[in-house]
């Protein structure tokens, strides 16, 4: 659908994409509605440009409506305020956003300034990917650093105490595991590279198994995952059958059954 929305154009259908992933789950539809609502090709004018590419990425984001007494998001209002009329842009609703039950670290102000920073570093980022030959390879895009005004804050006019916002461990794996994986797959399913799925499907098999409630309820009834492929595979077993009580449908649950 992506792809058809962005009339066939497989880097803009990416950064939508890795941009949806940013949201994890409560947050997924206001980034995929920021990224529709600012096309890529937009930011790539003002590459190497930090200060404009954040103001673009808030301003779409309704973050920069209010008033501020801080320097930092003044400058990015004022910048906006211009990069609209340029662009001709329309931000999408503040409310979208959902704060509550989120970490701090999670907060999608932080979120969005790590993207704003992950395409200013690597604006190609899927033609670059598609060079690499590893997953470690890919972690390397996600070392960034965003603004040091993110040092102390988790939100706009709210200073809190001092502390590093790089991108977890976990977080790059699941954005890996989830989003880049699968996009691969699907892209080298369009343009019939079964040598690429194969190595994909490796990748997959080399990655250290996932941790998580679903994994250690299997683990608890004597099934091991060994790696990020077996974990993935009982995650799916689990939401789409088991959780589903779809067990007639399931070769595991029909044999169960059967016996």
């Amino acid at each position: 659908e992506l792809l058809a929305w962005t009339k066939n154009d497989w880097n803009e259908c990416f950064y939508i994409f890795l941009a949806r992933s940013f949201g994890m789950k409560i947050n997924q539809e206001p980034f995929e509605l920021l990224a529709k609502s600012l096309p890529l090709k937009s930011i790539q004018k003002h590459n190497n440009q930090a200060l404009q590419v954040s103001a673009l990425f808030f301003g779409q984001a309704g973050f920069l409506n209010g008033n501020f007494t801080e320097d930092y998001p003044n400058q990015l209002k004022k910048e906006y305020e211009f990069l609209k009329q340029k662009f001709k842009l329309s931000p999408i609703q503040q409310q979208s956003w959902k704060f509550s039950k989120l970490r701090p670290a999670n907060f999608p102000s932080i979120r969005i300034a790590q993207l704003a920073a992950l395409i200013l570093n690597s604006p190609n980022a899927f033609s670059q990917i598609l060079e690499m030959n590893s997953v470690n390879e890919i972690e390397t895009l996600f070392n960034i650093t965003i603004n040091g005004y993110w040092d102390n804050h988790y939100q706009f006019e709210k200073p809190t105490k001092v502390k590093s916002k790089k991108l977890g461990k976990v977080f790059i794996k699941s954005i890996i595991i989830n989003s880049i994986i699968p996009f691969l797959f699907c892209y080298y399913k369009k343009t019939n590279n079964e040598t690429k799925i194969e190595a994909l499907i490796d990748w997959m098999e080399q990655m250290p198994t996932e941790q998580n409630s679903i994994i250690k309820k299997w683990k608890s009834i004597g099934i091991n995952a060994k790696n990020t492929a077996d974990s993935q595979a009982l995650i799916h077993l689990k939401k789409n059958f088991c959780s589903a009580k779809k067990c007639l449908h399931c070769t595991i649950g029909h044999t169960i059954l059967h016996k």
